[in-house]
């Protein structure tokens, strides 16, 4: 199944889709789900993508699991950063020249 939501939503609102697609869920008889995959775009307050930073360094992918839910204490540090902190892309690969 994939649930696709396009636009720039506030994150009270994000909370509300994900409650409303949970409740279509139970109302279908689904009794779990086996996985959950959430794609974002973090943007500041002036509307700017941003990256998110994890104990300091820019994150492409996290994988949270439900222990790291359930003991909130153990949880690592997850901050907005600012525009010029995205991860640097590789430089493309040098090519041979031709003979």
């Amino acid at each position: 199944m994939r649930f696709h939501t396009t636009g720039t939503f506030e994150t009270e609102a994000l909370i509300d889709i994900a409650m409303r697609l949970i409740a279509r869920l139970q109302d279908a008889d689904v009794a779990g789900i086996g996985s959950v995959s959430v794609t974002l775009t973090p943007l500041d307050r002036k509307g700017v993508p941003c990256p998110l930073l994890l104990d300091g360094g820019a994150i492409e992918r996290m994988e949270i699991d439900c222990r790291d839910i359930a003991h909130p204490e153990t949880a690592p540090c997850l901050m907005l950063g600012s525009p010029d902190q995205r991860t640097p892309r590789k430089p493309p690969a040098k090519r041979r020249p031709r003979s």
